[in-house]
């Protein structure tokens, strides 16, 4: 169940003042010991986390392949239509998802 909260519930925190995405491991707001290689680091993240980016990349992949010629023949129409539903719906619900925490993390950026 913590695994479905990481991934739909992937919010920014606007209540501090910090920067946002300096969180360690521990949930513990980045304190200003840090190396300046950090901070450089720490500047450039990428907002998504990797489980959600890579589940963006399987939905697409997912859809992509129950579109070719392929994908009937190796397992049957009727099981292409619905992986076909299937990674459309997925692949929609991913990208919006994604589109809204980009949104949410541009919008604290400019703050």
């Amino acid at each position: 169940m913590n695994i479905f909260k990481r991934i739909f519930n992937y919010k920014i925190d606007n209540s501090n003042k910090t920067e946002p995405f300096l969180e360690g491991e521990s949930g513990d707001v980045a304190t200003g010991a840090e190396t300046e290689k950090e901070k450089q680091r720490q500047k450039w993240r990428f907002p998504l986390s990797p489980l959600r980016t890579f589940l963006t990349l399987v939905s697409i992949c997912i859809f992509a392949f129950s579109l070719s010629y392929y994908s009937a023949w190796l397992l049957g129409y009727q099981f292409t239509v619905y992986l076909l539903y299937f990674g459309f719906f997925f692949m929609v619900i991913m990208i919006v998802t994604d589109i809204k925490v980009l949104i949410e993390y541009f919008k604290f950026r400019k703050k």
